[in-house]
């Protein structure tokens, strides 16, 4: 929240995919106390201005697909993959 907040009074431009919204939402739905209605608290806000979501589109599905297969070595996930292509 702290990090929201300086965002906010700093006006700072958050920028995420909507794979990246997905993560957490399932997470929260799944793990935290009272998940469902703090999963939709969380969606609202991101819809509520949060922050700007780039949706992720097939030619950004391929480049991190490239990306895994290039970098056998490394374990980071698709959805970090799907990230590191700035729009």
């Amino acid at each position: 929240m702290e990090f929201f907040a300086r965002a906010n009074s700093q006006d700072w431009q958050l920028v995420t995919t909507n794979v990246v919204v997905i993560e957490p939402h399932a997470l929260i739905v799944n793990r935290a106390h009272g998940g469902r209605a703090n999963a939709l608290a969380f969606l609202d806000a991101i819809e509520g201005g949060g922050c700007q979501v780039e949706r992720v589109g097939e030619s950004d599905e391929t480049r991190a697909v490239a990306l895994l297969r290039a970098h056998e070595d490394k374990t980071y996930s698709f959805c970090d993959a799907l990230s590191s292509w700035s729009a």
